[in-house]
């Protein structure tokens, strides 16, 4: 197809092309679609297909002119771009600049997002700040405690006597927020561990020297920030009755024990947990990094982003978030107010992948074919499928991103040692 074509710079994310076809190409496009609808046509007094192509030009003219249409903007926009050598980041919004008509040129124009010119400038001069912590014993043997405790055995405590900060206290709670009954948090016989650092303080300061049958009353202030925005700053008034005192016996942390997490011996589960803690603490410092190198990069330049990509991530942001709620309180992806609340964060979120992708071209830095299967495997298990299930349903869009989180990776590290790191 013949077709002539400009590219006009609407803003640094977004092109309009402005594409001509002449009359020749146009009539050969009606006349590919009136054969197309003849094969099908069914007009009283006509064999099927054996409709004479006058009549097919009176009743089927709607469907002659979409399907003109059509033909004419996919193969001159197709070429059009592949001349143009943009990189294209959305579907093209075509506004047709007039009517169609078999023997006339079409005009029309397709506007389109593409990347924005990023040339990130001092990605060597960054300061970062991380942890001195390594991985020790002490922490493989708070880890299989941790173990032990998934096959701990509790036993109530007979004897009358008060809680103690190391025992463990079941109780019914009842939560009101708002002078109401918060039946979500409401609970019978539930367990808590008066001595771990991960219970909340003020159940440690009100049940600890409490007694079996006795029940405690007191409030507890949710942060401004608490994941559940109907709790969020709001102060819930709790009353638990002590149910039973009971105390933890842990099982003996033998060959048989290990055999029980896939291990044949205490010593190669040790090695195990050391070698997972390791990586856990490498992936946790890496995060911590990458945090720092998109902060420093974005401050030190300024671009702009392709609307659609943000669109894009809204979609998918959204889409985490509700997958994380129960079904009543998932969140409509098309309201505006939703999509505002993600709308920064996906922003930076793209500004991101803009800057270290460019790092990355002019590092030179690439994903190998073997390095993509363990990011899929990672992204199978956080979704709860196998990845075999998973390229099915998400065909290479999902190989793609799987590629991509590997070079962002890569990248980060990659930065983490050109640059100075003051350990803390």
């Amino acid at each position: 197809m013949n077709y002539s074509s400009s590219i006009e710079e609407v803003s640094s994310t977004r092109r309009k092309l402005k594409i001509s076809v002449p009359q020749t190409d146009v009539s050969e496009a009606f006349k590919t679609a009136i054969q197309e609808v003849q094969t099908t046509a069914e007009v009283k007094g006509f064999r099927k297909g054996k409709v004479p192509t006058t009549i097919v030009r009176k009743f089927f003219e709607n469907d002659v002119r979409k399907r003109a249409i059509q033909k004419i903007i996919d193969q001159s926009y197709g070429l059009a771009i592949r001349e143009a050598n943009l990189q294209i980041v959305s579907q093209p919004q075509i506004e047709a600049t007039a009517e169609l008509h078999e023997n006339q040129d079409f005009k029309y124009d397709a506007v389109v997002d593409v990347n924005p010119p990023v040339e990130i400038q001092g990605y060597k001069e960054l300061s970062l700040k991380g942890p001195k912590k390594q991985i020790s014993e002490s922490d493989v043997d708070a880890t299989l405690k941790n173990l032990g405790r998934a096959l701990a055995k509790f036993t109530p405590i007979t004897e009358a006597r008060a809680t103690k900060e190391d025992d463990f206290v079941v109780m019914n709670l009842s939560v009101k927020v708002d002078d109401k009954v918060h039946n979500e948090l409401s609970k019978k016989n539930i367990r808590i561990d008066l001595g771990s650092a991960e219970t909340l303080a003020e159940f440690k300061t009100h049940l600890t020297g409490a007694s079996k049958g006795e029940t405690k009353n007191f409030s507890i202030t949710y942060p401004a920030n608490y994941p559940e925005a109907e709790l969020a700053g709001k102060i819930a008034e709790l009353s638990a009755e002590v149910v039973n005192i009971e105390h933890m016996e842990m099982p003996q942390f033998d060959d048989a024990f290990a055999k029980r997490f896939g291990s044949e011996s205490v010593d190669t589960l040790r090695r195990s947990l050391l070698e997972s803690l390791t990586r856990s603490e490498e992936t946790r410092k890496l995060e911590l990094f990458g945090e720092q190198i998109v902060d420093q990069l974005l401050t030190k330049n300024t671009f702009e982003v392709p609307e659609s990509l943000v669109e894009s991530t809204i979609d998918r942001q959204v889409a985490e978030a509700n997958m994380r709620l129960e079904k009543k309180k998932r969140m409509d992806p098309k309201n505006a107010e939703v999509r505002n609340q993600f709308r920064e964060a996906a922003a930076q979120n793209v500004k991101a992948i803009l800057a270290l992708g460019n790092v990355a071209r002019i590092e030179q830095i690439e994903v190998k074919e073997d390095e993509i299967g363990p990011e899929l495997f990672a992204l199978a298990q956080s979704m709860g499928t196998g990845v075999n299930e998973l390229v099915q349903q998400g065909g290479r869009m999902v190989i793609d991103e799987a590629r991509g989180r590997v070079l962002i990776n890569k990248t980060i590290k990659h930065l983490v040692g050109l640059n100075k790191i003051d350990l803390e």
